[in-house]
């Protein structure tokens, strides 16, 4: 094993910090490819706060979360068909060790899963997604093994019976099982931009213990079309997640190119992409009839509009969106196009810093953000000014709803307006927030685009710890397009 000593630089200006980090890989099994900068240029909020890239060249990571076992952050990237395992590790002196723990190019018969976003874990269970299927691995919290097991097929049949395909509209799978551990839910994506039914934008679910039932005996798969609809007419909500108090909340990706001359709405600023809570089973939500605007009424909520296409069906009027009985409408929104793929509330056993003295918890964020909704945009496309490319804070009040102030941003590409413009190439060379794991009262964020990991931390409340930058062991030979390079970083 060699080392060598890694090296930060960071500059400030307009009181945004800019920070690029370069860390010296340690490799069991090859060299790896590790460059001086992250892939794509980030700022944070506040002079206070501080990014740092901890994992490089895993490109296409989407999912990610915890081993709540054992700490350990799990991350898929659909490029390399992988799925790692990242931990402390205090008996290394580098202060992190990572492996392999799935590589679907190594399990038995070579399968062929083309996996594309979902990835949750459970109870000794692994689960990740493709666009037709949900799959289930074994996995011992804290093993670090790579799974030499076969998948077992827990959901199948997702977006057949004649609607295309799943391989065409939205792809991407998110899958959940609730914090009681009582249900699997499972989430599709339009086929279209628009389409003419609400069959391919709902949240659907199944009793986990009857999933669970199925895989045990090898019985087959649950059909998709045969699990309850839970939420219907969300028309791409890859990003959800469960708050403290179990409920369910869901941001929704909306449509393109919408515009109501009528009233003076054109596709730039519209449909804001709406956050919403899934308070009960079997609401509509309104795609595809519906859209939110930008537009806020008197009482504060936001304006539901009629689809340009259906607005005289002689249904689907404004009157009709606007009315509660048919429409539920979001708690909170992000700005149009920014595209919201992952999303978390900080919980309150977080480790987050006590808000008077910010060295409780050095590097956490405080502790009166505890219940605070986090959420990753993946960032526009066709806006002239580009949106998102961000992890947005939205504040929530003690009654466990949001507030009415304006998001936060806590990390974002560097002059994402200018920078992911299509002029620029439409974003694809900048940092295009994907996955979010929240741990400790820190955030660690993926970016698919660039295969980057970034680890926010309050530089604010570790004034007095020793400032150290540590690189990793590649435990895995199959790691070669998944190479991490960890960051255990202090400022000082």
């Amino acid at each position: 094993m060699r080392s060598c000593d890694p090296v930060a630089a960071r500059r400030s200006a307009k009181g945004i910090l800019y920070l690029s980090a370069l860390a010296c890989l340690i490799s069991q099994s090859a060299a790896a490819d590790v460059g001086p900068t992250l892939t794509a240029a980030l700022e944070t909020g506040n002079s206070d706060w501080s990014a740092y890239n901890v994992a490089r060249n895993f490109t296409g990571v989407r999912g990610m979360t915890l081993d709540p076992g054992s700490g350990d952050l799990l991350a898929l990237s659909r490029s390399s068909q992988q799925v790692i395992a990242i931990w402390e590790d205090a008996s290394d002196p580098t202060g992190f060790t990572n492996a392999t723990i799935l590589d679907v190019a190594s399990l038995p018969g070579s399968p062929v899963l083309a996996l594309t976003h979902g990835l949750t874990y459970y109870q000794a269970n692994l689960l990740v997604s493709s666009a037709t299927d949900v799959y289930q691995f074994p996995y011992p919290s804290g093993s670090r093994k790579a799974i030499t097991n076969p998948p077992r097929t827990v959901v199948s049949n997702i977006a057949g019976g004649g609607r295309g395909g799943a391989p065409l509209g939205h792809q991407t799978r998110s899958i959940e099982i609730s914090p009681d551990g009582q249900w699997l839910y499972v989430q599709i994506g339009s086929l279209n931009n628009v389409d003419e039914d609400s069959s391919r934008s709902q949240i659907r679910r199944v009793p986990w213990a009857e999933a669970l039932a199925a895989i045990n005996a090898d019985t087959g798969s649950i059909d998709f079309s045969d699990m309850e609809v839970f939420a219907d007419g969300l028309r791409n909500a890859v990003a959800f997640a469960h708050d403290q108090k179990g409920q369910l909340w869901a941001a929704d990706n909306g449509a393109d190119e919408i515009e109501r001359p009528d009233i003076g709405l054109d596709h730039q600023e519209n449909p804001v992409e709406e956050i919403n809570l899934l308070a009960s089973s079997g609401q509509f939500y309104g795609y595809p009839f519906c859209f939110s605007s930008n537009e806020t009424s008197t009482d504060g909520t936001v304006v539901q509009r009629a689809m340009p296409a259906t607005k005289d069906d002689g249904v689907h009027s404004d009157a009709w969106c606007q009315d509660p009985n048919n429409n539920t409408g979001p708690l909170a929104t992000l700005p149009a196009h920014s595209s919201p793929i992952a999303m978390a509330f900080m919980p309150s056993h977080a480790g987050c810093a006590a808000d008077a003295d910010p060295n409780s918890a050095p590097l956490s964020f405080p502790c009166s953000w505890v219940g605070d909704l986090f959420v990753t945009t993946h960032g526009s496309w066709n806006a002239d000014v580009a949106r998102g490319y961000a992890l947005y804070r939205v504040p929530f009040g003690s009654d466990g709803r949001p507030l009415s102030q304006a998001p936060d941003i806590l990390l974002q590409a560097t002059e994402a307006a200018a920078t992911c413009s299509p002029s620029a190439g439409g974003g694809l060379g900048c940092f295009r927030p994907s996955g979010l794991v929240v741990k400790n009262g820190t955030f660690f964020v993926a970016s698919d685009a660039t295969g980057d990991i970034v680890y926010l931390v309050n530089s604010a409340g570790s004034k007095s710890a020793a400032s150290s930058l540590a690189s990793p062991r590649i435990s895995s030979p199959q790691a070669v397009l998944a190479t991490i390079a960890f960051l255990f970083v202090a400022m000082m």
